[in-house]
């Protein structure tokens, strides 16, 4: 009887260790996806535009199979609305965080959250994406601020055991550019 309970023993803690070991490996890359709102209408604390809400689908599309686990928005109105289409067709958390051009405030939501998503969504502004990026491991990031007329940029940050990358996309209709003053450079 006690031989059984050891073998019983010693498979429970293989079995337990390789579960732990494959949930380490499965966490092993995690992936922001980082976006600012989409185009809003005037006023104090506006609503997404006809554009806007256009782009939210176009967001919905471009993500809906990427698996994202959590999404971060900010307290203000345009940014929850950039997120509704996919926080709603795919049922996706979503955590308000606090806007700041430091990157603090996101910062301390996703380690509130244990850190444990794979893939995350962030909905920033055009002066917080930059502080976000760099926060994120991407020391070398040169942008100072995205034009206010521009809406379609989508930073890709992959972060691994001992690596942080970042790919630069558009998705959507392109945004209106405002003749090339202050015109945002492409990552390498």
């Amino acid at each position: 009887m006690f031989q059984l309970i050891k073998i019983i023993l010693v498979t429970n803690i293989v079995c337990f260790s390789f579960f732990a070991n494959a949930q380490r490996g499965k966490m092993g890359v995690r992936t922001f996806y980082i976006i600012r709102h989409a185009e809003k209408d005037t006023g104090n604390n506006p609503v997404l535009s006809g554009a806007g809400l256009k782009r939210s689908g176009d967001l919905y599309r471009v993500l809906k199979n990427k698996h994202i686990d959590k999404i971060y928005t900010t307290k203000y109105r345009r940014t929850q609305m950039t997120a509704d289409s996919l926080r709603i067709y795919s049922a996706i958390d979503t955590v308000l965080y606090a806007a700041d051009t430091s990157g603090n405030g996101l910062a301390e939501k996703i380690k509130e959250q244990q850190g444990r998503q794979k893939n995350i969504l962030i909905i920033a502004h055009s002066n917080t994406i930059p502080f976000i990026i760099k926060k994120l491991g991407i020391k070398n990031f040169i942008l100072k601020e995205i034009p206010e007329t521009e809406f379609d940029n989508l930073y890709i940050i992959t972060k691994r055991k001992n690596s942080t990358a970042i790919q630069y996309k558009k998705y959507g209709a392109a945004s209106n550019k405002n003749n090339g003053a202050n015109k945002m450079k492409p990552l390498e």
